[in-house]
């Protein structure tokens, strides 16, 4: 049920978004799903925090920032819109995650 309702989230935000914002400004943020997937992991406990991981998240939130920078027609609600959706997105893949450990 929970990977249902993150997965129910993560499609109604996207698609929220897309009304306000362009597709490609959706496909740039939507890339920063990786470090909701990492935060997610680390907050249940599947992944430890290492420095070469800090990096890779410190590089990904940069490019997310200039990308935000360069948007010429940037719309706030459709930028939130697209960031719950990549926490969702985040989150659903920590779930399965720790539904297959609990399978093995």
């Amino acid at each position: 049920v929970p990977c249902g309702v993150v997965t129910a989230l993560d499609v109604g935000l996207s698609n929220l978004s897309l009304v306000r914002i362009s597709l490609a400004f959706y496909t740039m943020v939507k890339a920063s799903s990786p470090v909701f997937v990492l935060a997610s992991a680390y907050i249940f406990g599947i992944e430890k925090i290492t420095p070469s991981l800090l990096l890779v998240v410190l590089l990904i939130s940069i490019g997310e920032f200039l990308t935000v920078l360069g948007e010429v027609e940037f719309d706030s609600l459709g930028f939130a819109l697209c960031i719950g959706a990549s926490v969702c997105s985040g989150m659903r893949w920590t779930i399965v995650q720790l539904k297959l450990h609990t399978l093995q």
